[in-house]
């Protein structure tokens, strides 16, 4: 989890919005993206339910929907 998180803010540091600022239309909108991506996909796999589902997920074999 410490790699985990020492990897995200080292990534947002890199992608985060305010450093995009003067930057042009696009440079921002994408800057923006990425930051949500990594926003995602840190809450993901910082949740171990959540990873082991992902991770499932990749592999195709996704569970089940349960009512």
């Amino acid at each position: 989890m410490a790699d985990l998180e020492q990897r995200y803010r080292a990534l947002s540091r890199q992608f985060h919005p305010d450093y995009f600022y003067n930057a042009p239309p696009t440079e921002r909108l994408a800057s923006l993206e990425r930051s949500s991506y990594l926003n995602d996909a840190f809450r993901t796999l910082r949740n171990p339910v959540s990873r082991i589902e992902h991770l499932l997920a990749i592999e195709g074999l996704a569970p089940e929907a349960t009512e």
